[in-house]
């Protein structure tokens, strides 16, 4: 993918993962030996490979609209751009980019209000991150999903809830679908030992997401090029413009 302007995410990936909302017990049996060892080094195929083409879908806010981000991550910068489609009624925010503490916002939309504060219509808005928004929580998911290194397989084994759930298949390729602990479950292609799908949720169980990785992309997510972005730490009123949905 076009590498973002941005450097690498830092704090936002230090978000934990959570479980799936329910809870799949029927069926579940403890993890094998290979099992274990595939389920370990899912996420470090993720950062050997660098980048994919993803899809989270989730909700905007417990009990809230549906929000849709399909992107793209580097995982090796930790950073990536998205396009955003979200039920929230009023919403302005169409493409996110991140990397480093910041992110960058694209609301076309607001054009001419960012024209008449002096901006120039067209351009990024750029904030701090800020994990209390719904938007840079997903981030932190789908960012959070490589790791430097395996898990450790004993770790994983004696986690309380940690099980192989069932064989399924997802596009076409035949997966298997495991938990670890009560709160992660990944769709591991059964050959290749490559992440198709996570499923996660927050500790109270009312923010589900889904995120479909290793997708093909359409190639028309937009990211922020030199002289693109205005930092709207420099000026309360265009930091005002990222206060909505």
């Amino acid at each position: 993918m076009t590498r973002p302007f941005l450097g690498r995410l830092g704090a936002l990936a230090l978000v934990a993962l959570v479980s799936c909302g329910g809870d799949t017990r029927s069926g579940a049996r403890p993890l094998e030996s290979g099992e274990l060892t595939r389920l370990a080094e899912t996420m470090f195929i993720n950062h050997r490979q660098g980048n994919t083409v993803f899809r989270a879908v989730t909700l905007s806010r417990p009990g809230g609209d549906r929000l849709v981000m399909t992107g793209n991550v580097d995982w090796s910068g930790s950073s990536g751009a998205a396009r955003i489609r979200t039920d929230v009624v009023g919403a302005t925010l169409e493409f996110i980019a991140w990397g480093g503490t910041t992110v960058a916002e694209r609301r076309p939309r607001l054009d001419s209000e960012v024209d008449a504060l002096g901006g120039q219509a067209g351009k990024w808005i750029s904030r701090p991150a800020d994990r209390r928004r719904r938007v840079d929580q997903v981030i932190a998911v789908v960012t959070g999903l490589a790791t430097t290194r395996p898990e450790n397989a004993v770790l994983i084994q004696q986690t309380e809830g940690s099980a192989f759930l069932r064989e399924d298949s997802l596009r076409g390729r035949q997966v298997d679908v495991m938990r670890f602990g009560w709160r992660s479950v990944f769709w591991i292609d059964r050959l290749t030992g490559e992440l198709l799908r996570f499923e996660g949720n927050n500790s109270r169980g009312d923010l589900p997401v889904v995120v479909d990785l290793r997708l093909v992309g359409d190639g028309s997510i937009p990211v922020p090029g030199p002289g693109d972005v205005i930092d709207s730490t420099a000026d309360p009123a265009f930091a005002a413009l990222l206060e909505g949905p």
